[in-house]
């Protein structure tokens, strides 16, 4: 993450997806709704490609394995 959580502000936001701010208030009326809905949508891509992965001959761990490595980082 470019900015951590915590410093993380809508105006930062808009300007990495190339919207204004009015542009991400349209959809979201605060910060909390578009955190959750970010969240939302990282679970079902999560989800989604561990089906994928399943109908791709890997067993559900290996799935879950693929996700986790993808969404947590990992210091090497």
């Amino acid at each position: 993450m470019k900015y951590g959580l915590e410093r993380l502000t809508v105006r930062k936001i808009a300007e990495e997806a190339g919207l204004t701010i009015g542009g991400v208030q349209y959809y979201f009326s605060n910060q909390q709704e578009l955190y959750v809905y970010a969240m939302e949508l990282l679970l079902k891509r999560g989800e989604e490609r561990i089906h994928r992965s399943i109908q791709e001959g890997d067993d559900v761990f290996k799935g879950v394995i693929k996700m986790l490595k993808q969404l947590i980082p990992l210091r090497t």
